[in-house]
C-alpha cells in the first residue's frame, strides 16, 4: 500500500480517482458530486490551462518544433500530440515540461481548500495519479478499471476514433493491474452502463460513510448526502 496523506484537522476528505481513457472515471466522479459537498479538481482541465502559460508554450516549442504553436503563440494540441507520443523519449520530454507546473498547481489548490472551513469530499480526478505517485495527497484512491477491448469499443463508438487510434491510446496508458495495485478500491466497469451506475453509486455512498467517520475523528462534520443510499440512481 502506498502512503496516504497524514491526518490533519481540516474538513476535507480527498478521494483520488484514476482510470484509463474511456474507463468510466468521469461517471464515478459524477456519482461522488451528486452526493453533495464534493469539489472536483480536474487534472486534465488544469493540464490544458498549463499549456496556455507562455513559458510552458515556449519550452514545448523548443522541444518539439516552433510549429507546435499557432500564429498567436498558443499550443496546437493536434500538432503536439503525435510528436509527444511518438516514442517513450518524446513523451518523457513532454512530461518533464508539463508535469512539474501541473503538480504544483494541484498542490496549490489542495492547500487552499485545507486553509478554509470547507467540509466535504474533494475528488482529485487524475488519470496520471499513479505515475505522479500522488497517493500522499489523498485519503483514499479509487481505480476505475475497464477491459481494454471495452475501452477501445467506447472510443470508437462514442468518441469517433478509428480502431487503430483507439488501440494506440489504450496501449500507451498504464495497465489496469498497475492502477489496481496502487489503489485502495477497484471499481470494475465491465458490464452494462446501468450496472456500472449502480456500482458507482454504491461505492460513492460507502466513501461518504468513511469520510464522515474520518472527519468526525477530526472534530468535523460531513454534510448529509443529497442522494438515497447505494444504487439510488441506477
Amino acid at each position: 500500500m502506498t502512503q496516504r496523506r497524514a491526518p490533519g484537522d481540516d474538513g476535507a476528505y480527498v478521494v483520488g480517482v484514476t482510470g484509463g481513457v474511456a474507463s468510466g472515471k468521469f461517471t464515478f466522479v459524477d456519482a461522488l458530486v451528486r452526493g453533495g459537498a464534493c469539489r472536483v479538481i480536474d487534472a486534465d482541465r488544469l493540464g490544458h490551462a498549463i499549456l496556455r502559460r507562455p513559458h510552458v508554450a515556449r519550452a514545448l516549442a523548443a522541444a518539439f518544433g516552433d510549429d507546435v504553436l499557432d500564429a498567436q503563440g498558443a499550443v496546437q494540441r493536434d500538432v503536439l500530440g503525435p510528436r509527444a507520443f511518438e516514442s517513450p523519449e518524446s513523451l518523457a520530454r513532454l512530461d518533464a515540461i508539463v508535469h512539474p507546473p501541473l503538480i504544483a498547481e494541484l498542490d496549490r489548490i489542495l492547500a487552499a481548500y485545507m486553509r478554509t472551513q470547507f467540509n466535504g469530499l474533494i475528488a482529485l480526478d487524475a488519470a496520471l495519479l499513479v505515475e505522479w505517485d500522488g497517493g500522499d495527497r489523498c485519503d483514499e484512491i479509487v481505480a476505475v478499471i475497464a477491459p481494454p477491448e471495452t475501452q477501445v469499443a467506447r472510443l470508437v463508438h462514442d468518441r469517433g476514433r478509428s480502431e487503430a487510434e483507439a488501440r494506440a491510446m489504450v496501449e500507451r496508458q498504464l495497465p489496469a493491474p498497475a492502477r489496481a495495485a496502487y489503489a485502495d478500491v477497484v471499481l470494475a466497469n465491465d458490464g452494462s452502463r446501468a450496472e456500472f451506475l449502480v456500482r458507482a453509486g454504491e461505492l460513492a455512498a460507502l466513501i461518504r460513510v468513511r469520510a464522515a467517520a474520518a472527519l468526525a475523528a477530526r472534530g468535523r462534520t460531513l454534510p448529509p448526502s443529497r442522494l438515497p443510499p447505494a444504487g439510488g440512481f441506477g
